[in-house]
């Protein structure tokens, strides 16, 4: 409705003459929705905008584009305001217009074309397989899970990944910390340092590693168990030592294997935790990236293009040539790829099977993305074609307290027990609803809370009563075709015919601008509105033309709020 307006108004204005050229273009009016209809329905600040180039009063061009503006179709009449806002009333017509829209295809009101099928490569959560995701985690796997619905819906074909780093310093600590605990288990009086793994979840991962045939040997070694006898390691330096000790005791191939248990268990809970949360992913292998020689090939280029250097035996990428605050390194005096070598060859790969590459990141990732745009320039490759969302970090309340989060410390709540105690629609509701870059406090007192008071259940029990209304009705939802008159409709109908009408511009704006608290918004709004409708006006009435047409804007308020909240993953119940 909106841009239709705009577009219309947009050629009137060019056909006025004001008595001096206007380069439209260099006018920055814009169109808004009103938030209160008695005040109009739209309005338009063309006027005031208009005054700075023509030197006129605003008040005075508002009145000469009056008429103008009431010529337009869809336009009842245009109230000039204020200062000299311009006012727009609907049309009865244009504003049950959207009743008809909905239920005649429910399924494409709202969607949009704008993507036109380019291949977005979206990766979201990503957390180290090194233990439970934590309720950090999943406010990444509800914003990025949403994201890619939204996406779809506005024409982009999307693939969800989750890039496993499987590869690299962590996964040999973690073995380490594995092996330590299963020494525990046995009986032995092992000291686990304060640089290993620390959850308890790793007991567990130990006991079972200790039934395994391989472990029986590793186990009886006692060199490998006077390792956890001496002093322990106080620093990654230290700890570094002895995983290299532990691994020549073991033998390559056999550590390995530990570690890769370890980290397969755990990335098996985490495939279930999100399939559980509403998010299944393509999972791609950091180890992949090594095994098929990109990270080799991606240095070589860097070398090719003399855009790395060996300083101290490292070998650096010449970062700050490209506009990183400080060089990197891609290779350690000690032989190892760092994370970021990997990490780089894979956004290569995937900037050239897709046309769009986005990263859904943690904030203390800010430092990454410059590094991450310098190397991609440096190789030639169009960076503004990925696109990194920085997700600030959940604080989990209860009461006034604030519970700390660490996952080498093993000190967190997981995802799993936040779902088991508050359930998922409501973890995923409650993620979405601050912008992806604004800390969130997530209320524990309020997300237990089964009543309208709890945002989720007011959007929920909206949905639900509409439903039970139908059930009393004995009549179908499928009611397009018939002749509306918004007099039928009852007073409180207009705002709710308002807001319908906006939903594909709150969609298209989701997409355009990777936002997607504004549909959280959105539903919340349409919600309260519809709850205000219900209280307000009596639907099942005896007068048929009334009955049909209070049914008919329910069930598209009915749709666009299963609609919405099918696009947040969460449910749309139709008893509460």
């Amino acid at each position: 409705m909106k841009a239709i307006l705009s577009e219309q108004l947009s050629k009137a204005l060019e056909s006025v003459d004001f008595g001096v050229p206007v380069d439209w273009k260099a006018v920055p009016y814009v169109v808004e929705w009103s938030k209160h209809a008695q005040h109009g329905h739209l309005t338009c600040n063309v006027a005031l905008i208009l005054a700075r180039i023509l030197a006129q009063s605003p008040r005075q061009i508002a009145d000469t584009l009056q008429s103008v503006c009431e010529s337009l179709s869809d336009i009842d009449r245009v109230e000039v305001a204020g200062p000299g806002f311009l006012n727009f009333f609907l049309s009865s017509k244009a504003l049950v217009r959207s009743i008809d829209l909905i239920l005649k295809a429910p399924e494409r009101y709202g969607s949009c074309d704008i993507g036109r099928g380019q291949r977005v490569y979206l990766e979201y959560v990503s957390s180290n397989p090194t233990g439970p995701l934590h309720v950090g985690h999943g406010r990444s796997g509800a914003i990025g899970s949403t994201l890619a619905r939204l996406l779809r819906t506005g024409g982009y074909t999307v693939e969800e990944a989750y890039y496993v780093n499987d590869a690299g310093r962590q996964m040999r600590v973690l073995g380490l910390s594995c092996l330590i605990r299963a020494f525990q288990h046995t009986g032995q009086a092992c000291v686990l340092p304060s640089t290993c793994y620390q959850g308890e979840y790793l007991k567990v991962i130990a006991a079972q590693w200790v039934t395994e045939k391989s472990s029986k040997s590793v186990l009886q070694n006692s060199e490998i168990l006077a390792c956890f006898k001496e002093s322990c390691p106080d620093s990654d330096q230290a700890l570094d030592r002895l995983i290299e000790h532990v691994e020549a005791l073991m033998g390559e191939a056999r550590f390995q294997a530990l570690y890769q248990y370890t980290s397969g268990m755990i990335l098996d809970d985490i495939r279930d935790d999100l399939s559980e949360f509403g998010v299944k992913p393509v999972w791609f292998s950091e180890q992949s990236l090594y095994d098929e020689g990109a990270v080799e090939t991606l240095l070589a280029d860097l070398q090719t293009r003399g855009h790395v250097e060996m300083r101290e035996g490292a070998l650096w990428f010449k970062a700050t040539a490209f506009g990183d605050e400080k060089d990197r390194v891609l290779k350690r005096a000690n032989g190892q790829f760092t994370y970021f070598a990997a990490d780089a060859a894979y956004h290569r790969l995937k900037l050239k099977q897709f046309d769009q590459m986005i990263d859904i990141w943690g904030s203390d990732h800010h430092g990454y993305v410059g590094r991450m745009m310098a190397v991609l320039d440096a190789l030639g490759e169009d960076v503004s074609r990925l696109k990194c969302l920085l997700v600030q970090f959940v604080n989990l309340v209860q009461g006034s307290q604030r519970v700390s989060m660490s996952t080498r410390a093993g000190s967190f709540i997981t995802l799993r027990q936040l779902r088991e105690d508050v359930g998922t629609d409501v973890c995923r509701f409650f993620y979405l609803m601050r912008k992806f870059d604004q800390h969130m406090d997530f209320d524990l007192d309020l997300a237990r809370t089964q009543s309208q008071d709890n945002p989720v259940y007011y959007v929920q029990y909206a949905h639900a009563r509409i439903c039970s209304i139908f059930d009393q009705s004995g009549d179908s939802d499928v009611l397009h075709g018939q002749n509306i008159s918004l007099s039928q409709l009852g007073d409180q109908a207009e705002p709710l015919l308002c807001l319908l009408a906006q939903y594909p511009e709150v969609i298209m704006s989701c997409v355009k601008l990777y936002e997607v608290h504004s549909l959280v918004f959105y539903l919340q709004d349409l919600a309260s509105l519809l709850h205000r409708y219900y209280n307000t006006e009596q639907c099942l009435v005896e007068d048929d033309c009334v009955r049909t047409s209070r049914l008919a804007l329910l069930a598209s308020v009915r749709h666009i709020l299963a609609k919405g909240l099918a696009l947040l993953g969460v449910k749309a119940p139709e008893r509460m």
